[in-house]
């Protein structure tokens, strides 16, 4: 493993982390979304159709565990690895995805979709980088770890 980006996941003590971002959550729709014609409610949220970028196959995103906290629960239409996957079928279609404001508008300037605040209270949405300890000392591992959070926590300079 010479890295990996995840949401906080309980790891053996092999695997090192360290937090890259952290934000509040928004949602990320193509222009015109009906949806957004006016201020998006949690009815008109759970209605729609959602993506979930998540490395696992299965198991819910943060999202999913903050509504569910709330006694609520939304359909997932779509899960893929990649927010880059997800912004494409965004701006193609009334899906809708739910993702951390720090990295939303660096994930969209190739895409021009909307972003709108989330219409329901959540935790901060982290994202970690991951590695193996063995590459803890490596010159090179270490520079591409660096790079990647440097990228992700500051991503108005790309």
């Amino acid at each position: 493993l010479n890295a990996a980006i995840d949401v906080f996941l309980p790891l053996p003590g092999t695997i090192h982390r360290q937090r890259i971002s952290s934000g509040t959550a928004v949602v990320v729709a193509r222009p015109g979304h009906p949806a957004l014609d006016k201020p998006v409610t949690l009815e008109t949220y759970l209605e729609q159709r959602h993506i979930l970028v998540s490395a696992r196959r299965q198991g819910p995103g943060p999202e999913d565990i903050a509504l569910a906290r709330l006694g609520h629960t939304r359909t997932v239409a779509l899960r893929c690895q990649q927010i880059a996957t997800a912004m494409q079928v965004v701006a193609h279609s009334d899906m809708i995805l739910t993702m951390a404001e720090s990295y939303a508008a660096y994930a969209n300037s190739q895409y021009g979709n909307r972003i709108v605040p989330a219409p329901f209270k959540a935790p901060a949405i982290e994202t970690f980088l991951y590695w193996h300890a063995n590459s803890d000392l490596d010159q090179a591992n270490s520079w591409l770890r660096a790079m990647i959070a440097e990228t992700v926590s500051t991503p108005s300079r790309n």
